[in-house]
């Protein structure tokens, strides 16, 4: 198989997982709520599974953790945005006549430039609602998260994209 091919095919899975996660986390943040007094929902597994976490939680923990989520939520909101935007535009240069591999692998690059930032924005909300969190908290945190979907509150992106990944 030539390289060429190779890359088509690893640069066409590529998109096609970041098809599938983006619509999930945008789905997430587009989707209407029932409780719209709540705010915005959604944002992915990671956002839903924390609010189903927090309510396991006691009542003061309870607050200072959707005080710290909430602070981050106009942030996440428009990295979503602007992933699903990126989404598109990567569409259309795939399917743009004549093909223009310069601009697909312009578009791949922010694509993944806009997942990555909005991977940031929710750890980062993560990372401030666990900092208000006493050790005890933080465990029940973990193990409800664990409860409630694949990848606990850290979903299937893994760690934070600066931090090394440790098993």
């Amino acid at each position: 198989m030539s390289r060429g091919r190779v890359v088509a095919i690893v640069l066409f899975a590529s998109l096609a997982l970041n098809l599938f996660l983006g619509g999930v986390m945008v789905g997430g943040v587009l989707a209407p709520r029932q409780d719209a007094a709540a705010g915005p929902g959604g944002f992915g597994g990671l956002i839903a599974n924390m609010r189903q976490v927090a309510a396991e939680l006691p009542p003061d923990q309870q607050a200072a953790l959707h005080e710290a989520m909430g602070r981050h939520r106009s942030e996440i909101r428009q990295d979503l945005v602007a992933l699903r935007d990126a989404r598109q535009a990567t569409l259309a240069a795939l399917a743009a006549e004549p093909f223009d591999r310069q601009a697909v692998e312009a578009a791949f690059a922010e694509l993944l430039r806009r997942s990555q930032a909005a991977q940031a924005a929710i750890q980062d909300a993560i990372l401030d609602a666990a900092e208000r969190l006493p050790a005890d908290a933080r465990q029940e945190l973990v193990d409800a998260g664990r409860r409630h979907g694949p990848g606990g509150i850290m979903g299937r992106g893994g760690p934070h994209p600066t931090q090394p990944h440790q098993p």
